[in-house]
């Protein structure tokens, strides 16, 4: 049900296969997660739209109200594709504002780092 929520819980591990929106399902209703781990992330039939502004002057992704520091995922299947894994990250470092640390598995890093640089000027 939409209405649980479990607000003392502050680290979780998954390791049974999520999707992205059951992650981000998760993370909207843990108020207080600070660590989160999905070992089996899948991408197949993402719902929620994680299309990234090209420019500044876009509309901003609408923050999660979480206070997740440290977030690690790896993928279910190492057959997606790079843009895929890709888009899913620069989608979470612009939704979650209180992230520091980002561990994203197979993602391909270079993108990731220079999406972060463009972003941090």
């Amino acid at each position: 049900p939409e209405d649980i929520t479990c607000t003392n819980l502050t680290e979780l591990l998954v390791a049974a296969p999520a999707s992205v929106d059951t992650m981000l399902g998760l993370i909207r209703r843990l108020p207080n997660l600070v660590h989160l781990t999905v070992k089996n992330l899948m991408l197949d039939d993402v719902q929620t739209d994680i299309s990234i502004p090209t420019g500044r002057v876009c509309e901003p992704v609408t923050p999660l109200d979480t206070k997740i520091s440290r977030l690690t995922f790896r993928y279910s299947c190492p057959l997606y594709s790079p843009e895929q894994a890709i888009a899913v990250a620069k989608y979470l470092l612009l939704a979650i504002p209180t992230l520091t640390e980002l561990f994203p598995g197979q993602t391909p890093k270079q993108p990731v780092l220079g999406f972060i640089a463009e972003y941090s000027k």
